[in-house]
């Protein structure tokens, strides 16, 4: 991504929770001089044609004035800070309003607020998350219940084949935090890395012989991450290759360096279309302490395109 073109921003007018990605979305909108679309949704699709009564009705209604009147005072905050926005209320599921939304405006990042208790791992991604992360085409940015501001960007690289694949993914992400960080500095890039085997060859050889593969290894993984990070004029000490499984060096590297803002890829599983993400990804999602950007693969296709 180099450059935000079309941003869309998903309120619930409804949540006690701080709409958090509606400040960031303006804040982005107004560095990349893109018109912001801010939305909201209704699910009124299977209710109303079955309770049809002027009680409900006017219930109905009533929830219906209330997002217009949130959706025109978020266009008018955006606006005051000199960004050119529009607001609709959209009907039907959230998750599934939003992508339709999408799909028709080509629109290339989606911003929500995380939703759940941030103090309580285990529970920032609800349900409208998850199907965005699955189907939505695009990068979806899920901003944390607390977030300020975005200082220190974390780029989460995967390692690359000799025949390139990955490499068009770690562009990406690398390109992505530059255009949004600060400055160049506020970059790190992490990487995961581990002994294939560790275990199996831990009872065929020694301790020293052991220690000499994992050496062997690490300064393989290591060369190969630093020159994928020297593509993007990484600094030393703005690279980290660190042991361990992905999600959990990922999520201990997030918190221990204060990260305001994590990117990631999303890549889809070969024979199931519109399914990205495993279950170990989202449960690092949803103990993050800090916001996320995932972006998906260039050939990725929403399932309700």
């Amino acid at each position: 991504m180099q450059t935000i073109r079309q941003p869309l921003v998903f309120v619930d007018t409804h949540s006690q929770a701080p709409q958090t990605a509606l400040g960031l979305a303006i804040s982005h909108a107004k560095a990349h001089q893109a018109p912001l679309t801010i939305v909201d949704a209704i699910d009124d699709s299977s209710w109303a044609r079955v309770f049809a009564g002027p009680l409900l009705q006017d219930i109905h209604q009533r929830m219906v004035e209330e997002k217009d009147a949130a959706l025109r005072t978020a266009v008018t905050r955006a606006k005051e800070q000199g960004v050119s926005a529009s607001a609709e209320l959209l009907h039907g599921s959230p998750a599934f309003a939003i992508i339709h939304q999408v799909l028709q405006g080509g629109h290339d990042i989606v911003y929500k607020t995380m939703s759940g208790d941030p103090d309580v791992r285990g529970r920032l991604l609800g349900n409208t998350a998850r199907r965005l992360l699955h189907k939505c085409p695009g990068a979806v940015c899920l901003v944390h219940p607390k977030f300020q501001h975005v200082g220190r960007i974390v780029a989460a690289i995967g390692p690359e084949t000799e025949a390139g694949e990955g490499r068009e993914m770690n562009t990406e992400i690398l390109d992505t935090s530059r255009m949004l960080a600060p400055s160049p500095a506020d970059v790190h890039a992490i990487q995961s890395w581990e002994l294939y085997g560790a275990t199996m060859l831990h009872g065929h050889m020694s301790s020293d012989d052991l220690m000499a593969q994992a050496r062997a290894h690490y300064d393989k993984a290591y060369e190969q991450f630093k020159a994928i990070c020297a593509r993007a004029q990484l600094q030393p000490e703005q690279i980290h290759l660190l042991e361990g499984g992905r999600e959990d060096v990922i999520s201990e590297y997030a918190d221990q360096a204060a990260s305001d803002l994590l990117v990631l890829g999303s890549y889809a599983r070969s024979g199931l279309r519109g399914m990205l993400l495993g279950n170990t990804a989202e449960m690092l999602l949803d103990n993050l302490r800090c916001s996320a950007l995932t972006l998906k693969t260039a050939d990725f296709i929403s399932p309700l395109a």
